[in-house]
């Protein structure tokens, strides 16, 4: 029987929701009066699969719906923007081996020089689109590759991004709840609770914001360069082994 959750999942879903869910749960187990600690354990561990079931699927909606604001201030589709012949962060000897790996080994045309400076917008679209085929050629070839490894950390990065305002919203909410069990009872307890909601209240603003989306950027210019990389050295050892058949027959 297969694991229902991959690693993908756990990385890019199950983590973020983790981070936004762990100050109701902090609050949980630190304000309840000690009487009912017992019970809060075991109400707070069904509450904790409940609510982070219910965020892994909020913060990848969440994260899903700010990829397109984050693609247009990058300037489109990284993936896409790689192989295209204006990409100046790529030498052109290297872009015509990817472009003719694509061509050659997925059958799919792609823009010449001419063709892109005629219409950049169907040559970008064409760069896409043949990307699409890369992901399903990756997940079938190197399935355990450097290209998964970064896809999840990205997935991560973005989807912790796109739910910060539910992180800051819970995050507030749940120090103003330790805030007031603690102005009715001094206690260490409570007072730990209180000074953790606090620290996810400002790590919510502080990494939430600006660090997590200049993070998703740097991961997934990563994933793109490992992904067309993995690529091209499977389709290079493809053809080498052709060959190798070729020459013993």
């Amino acid at each position: 029987m297969n694991f229902p959750i991959d690693s993908y999942e756990i990385r890019a879903r199950y983590a973020p929701a983790l981070i936004i869910s762990s100050p109701v749960l902090i609050t949980l187990w630190t304000c309840s009066p000690t009487e009912f600690h017992q019970l809060s354990a075991v109400a707070g561990g069904v509450i904790s699969l409940v609510l982070w079931y219910c965020l892994a699927v909020f913060v990848r909606y969440k994260g899903k719906a700010v990829e397109p604001e984050l693609w247009d201030e990058w300037g489109g589709n990284l993936a896409a923007n790689y192989i295209l012949w204006g990409n100046k962060g790529l030498n052109d000897d290297l872009k015509r081996q990817y472009r003719e790996a694509v061509e050659n080994h997925l059958s799919l045309p792609l823009a010449t020089k001419q063709e892109e400076s005629a219409d950049i917008e169907r040559a970008h679209d064409l760069a896409k689109q043949a990307f699409l085929r890369v992901k399903g050629f990756l997940r079938k070839h190197d399935p355990a590759g450097l290209w998964w490894i970064d896809l999840a950390e990205y997935g991560f990065a973005r989807n912790l991004y796109g739910s910060r305002g539910a992180w800051k919203l819970i995050s507030f909410t749940m120090a103003t709840v330790a805030g007031y069990f603690l102005w009715n009872e001094m206690s260490p307890i409570i007072l730990v609770g209180f000074l953790l909601n606090i620290s996810m209240l400002y790590a919510s603003f502080y990494y939430g914001g600006k660090v997590m989306k200049k993070t998703a950027k740097s991961i997934a210019c990563r994933y793109v360069e490992h992904s067309w990389e993995s690529f091209l050295n499977i389709v290079k050892d493809d053809n080498s082994q052709i060959e190798n058949t070729k020459h013993v027959s």
